[in-house]
């Protein structure tokens, strides 16, 4: 009756506790048509991350950037351009680009816009210092380094222990009248197995293992209550057919170890060093066009200066014209009407609006140089180019571009290693096509004993082979056993095979054809760049003729 008393209680205190946590939280519902709009505020809700991630000094304690409503004079930082280039390499891990490197930003006077750096719009999309590294170190399907790709001919060892225990009654009159303790069957049970195992270059696999196992049974009959068997093998796999020598398996790797439809055949030692290569071509091409938008941000800077030196002589200019007809407007001199000072104020007001177009100009182009060279907004000095353009004129052989164009661009040296890489795939694909066949042999050495180690052959039966020991039995070596043959399969048909040859030989058509196309492309580019060479040499001797004519 108590107990009784006791449950009812507890059942009650239960029942109170889920009634009341209901009760405090009025906007779950569990049955009926649901309320989404208490979720909706939870769903909807940007969370942001949890770090620590401090950011950088030049950030934090910027100055305010420049404008042309600021009377400050900043210290002149006179910079040659191998100080811009080095400071450029040494501040940047992350490849910077620019998007206003063109002249055709300064001639429109477009002193504003938006400099975005790719780095922001697409982080992962940029390069970096650290992509070789990354290539190198890849352990991913597709993307392995060479350490990756050898990893797998490196020797494995697995290694296990397990142990059991089983007790069965048995439905046998005269099993069960042998078992000491009636009718249930005890088992005692361990397992110990240990493997070595090696992948050669040749897609080969060798393997030496051991197994040791421990059984103890109170079943009548049986030689010894517990017994000890087990043996030492030396097994070899070698492909004979598919999969075979050792050319497919440093391109495609180990013909064991891939997944069909997964892995593919570019997970050897070459195709990653391959990747490799290109991944370092990759970086090669963003480094260049980082150094490349420097030069031309420098050069742009002295530009902008050029233009503000001239705009603020136009200004000054118009200033004393207008100040010369408003002279004459106020003693009523020819020359000083109304009309002559408007229209001279209205000019002085023009170049002076010209001139804070190209002083924006030249504090616009400072903080873009700035951002390529990694230096903060404002350090309290403004950057102005200090080396002067070469005049002399240059006169290159087109022959003779042509040829390092052709040989040294980065972009024809990224696609040929791609077309080595698919040449090489496509030989491997076409290894498949074949069927599987491989030679498997094996030999082992047997062990039973009554114990696992012992002193002496003297078992407790007192066989005359000396069963004591199973460890014994197994250095004498008198009892082995071998096994030799093949093993064979193929799909009929081959069509996933016969789909990856294809698939291989039009992407090696592809980038065969995208080699040619860019090759023409550089022709063109470099055409182009020995027009232009010849058009702005002979526009600058016009100018200068211009120039002195004027004078």
């Amino acid at each position: 009756m108590r107990n009784r008393s006791f449950r009812e209680f507890v059942s009650l205190l239960l029942i109170s506790c889920l009634l009341t946590g209901c009760a405090t939280n009025p906007t779950l519902t569990y049955l009926g048509d649901a309320q989404l709009k208490e979720y909706r505020a939870d769903a909807e809700r940007i969370d942001f991350p949890a770090n620590c991630e401090v950011p950088p000094e030049s950030v934090t304690f910027a100055s305010p950037p420049r404008n042309v409503r600021d009377r400050n004079h900043d210290e002149i930082w006179e910079m040659p351009l191998a100080e811009a280039l080095h400071l450029a390499l040494l501040n940047n891990k992350i490849v910077r680009t620019s998007s206003r490197t063109a002249t055709g930003a300064i001639n429109s006077g477009d002193a504003g816009g938006s400099n975005t750096n790719a780095a922001v719009r697409a982080p992962n999309a940029v390069a970096s210092v650290y992509d070789p590294a990354i290539q190198e170190t890849g352990v991913l399907f597709g993307g392995r380094g060479v350490e990756a790709a050898l990893a797998q001919f490196d020797t494995q060892l697995t290694t296990s222990m397990v142990c059991g225990r089983n007790e069965q009654i048995q439905n046998n009159l005269f099993l069960a009248g042998g078992i000491p303790d009636g009718a249930v069957l005890q088992t005692d049970t361990a397992q110990f197995n240990a493997q070595l195992q090696k992948t050669q270059a040749d897609g080969g696999q060798l393997s030496l293992s051991t197994l040791v196992n421990y059984n103890y049974s109170n079943a009548p009959g049986n030689l010894f209550p517990s017994v000890y068997t087990g043996n030492v093998q030396l097994a070899y796999r070698r492909p004979m057919w598919a999969g075979s020598g050792t050319e497919f398996t440093r391109i495609a790797g180990p013909v064991s170890q891939n997944i069909q439809g997964l892995s593919g055949v570019n997970q050897g030692v070459v195709i990653a060093r391959i990747n490799n290569d290109i991944t370092i071509a990759d970086f090669e091409i963003q480094v260049r066009n980082m150094i490349k938008d420097v030069e031309d941000l420098y050069w742009n800077l002295y530009l902008a200066y050029r233009r503000y030196d001239a705009e603020v002589v136009a200004r000054n200019s118009a200033l004393r014209t207008w100040r010369e007809v408003d002279a004459k407007f106020r003693i009523g001199a020819k020359g000083g009407s109304a009309a002559d000072e408007a229209q001279a104020r209205e000019q002085y007001f023009d170049a002076k609006a010209r001139a804070e177009r190209e002083t924006n100009l030249v504090y616009s182009m400072e903080l873009e140089l700035r951002r390529m060279l990694g230096l903060p907004v404002n350090d309290g000095r403004i950057i102005r180019p200090s080396d002067e353009p070469i005049t002399a004129e240059f006169v290159p052989d087109w022959y003779v571009a042509l040829a390092e164009a052709l040989t040294r661009r980065a972009e024809l040296r990224r696609q040929k290693w791609q077309i080595k890489s698919l040449d090489l795939q496509l030989t491997a694909a076409r290894n498949l096509v074949n069927p599987r066949l491989d030679f498997v042999a094996a030999y082992n050495v047997n062990m039973f004993g009554d114990n696992l180690f012992g002193h002496n052959d003297n078992d407790a039966v007192g066989t005359s082979k000396g069963l004591n020991s199973a460890y014994e039995r197994l250095l004498q070596g008198d009892e082995t056993g071998w096994q030799a043959g093949f093993q064979f399969s193929m799909p009929f048909g081959f069509r996933s095979a016969l789909a990856q040859v294809r698939n291989l030989e039009l992407r090696l058509a592809q980038a065969r054809e995208l080699l040619a196309t860019q090759e023409v492309d550089i022709s063109h580019e470099l055409a182009d760049a020995f027009q232009a060479l010849n058009l702005n040499y002979l526009t600058a001797q016009t100018h200068f003729n211009q120039g002195r004519a004027a004078q």
